[in-house]
């Protein structure tokens, strides 16, 4: 019995560590914004022009302090942030990764995707 008890609790204690990897989410400031922050993000306002409108990312369920967040595809953000925001483009898919190095000497990589509409 003691042995079905610890054997469980090993497997807990592997199988939750995953669940908590960190996640780059989004959020499209837009006049319709489905959902909160998510990994797959969309927005819309039917304005029928091509101006761009913000899109804002940030890294979620971070495992450990962050050293660095090595980001793909912006320029813009900050190596030293775990936020970045910046103007998007209707009908152009944004994907974003993110490379997190933690102060442990661990990394991880998560990515995001934005999109965005204007019924142009």
């Amino acid at each position: 019995m003691n042995t079905l008890i610890r054997t469980g609790l090993l497997a807990c204690a592997l199988l939750g560590g995953s669940a908590m990897a960190a996640q780059l989410t989004c959020k499209v400031t837009a006049k319709q914004s489905f959902g909160g922050y998510s990994s797959n993000c969309f927005g819309m306002s039917m304005v029928l022009n091509n101006k761009p409108t913000t899109v804002n990312f940030r890294i979620e369920n971070l495992a450990a302090p962050v050293k660095q967040v090595l980001w793909s595809n912006a320029p813009t953000c900050s190596a030293t942030a775990t936020t970045c925001a910046f103007p998007l483009y209707p009908y152009s898919p944004y994907e974003l990764t993110a490379t997190i190095l933690y102060q442990n000497g661990t990394y991880e990589e998560t990515s995001a995707t934005a999109m965005y509409e204007t019924g142009f």
